[in-house]
């Protein structure tokens, strides 16, 4: 399968969109998503646990 999705900053190649998006919040060190209990983010929603 052709990889159509290439990374800006370091031209990795994803099969996926949603696979390049988590790739490059973690190049850029994004933490977009925050606990609400103790305000510790998170680069991708399924790290967020109780």
């Amino acid at each position: 399968e052709k990889s159509s999705y290439h990374c800006g900053i370091c031209q990795q190649s994803f099969s996926l969109e949603s696979n390049l998006i988590k790739h490059e919040c973690i190049e850029r060190s994004e933490k977009p998503y925050p606990c609400d209990i103790c305000g510790k983010s998170f680069s991708e929603s399924g790290h967020l646990t109780k």
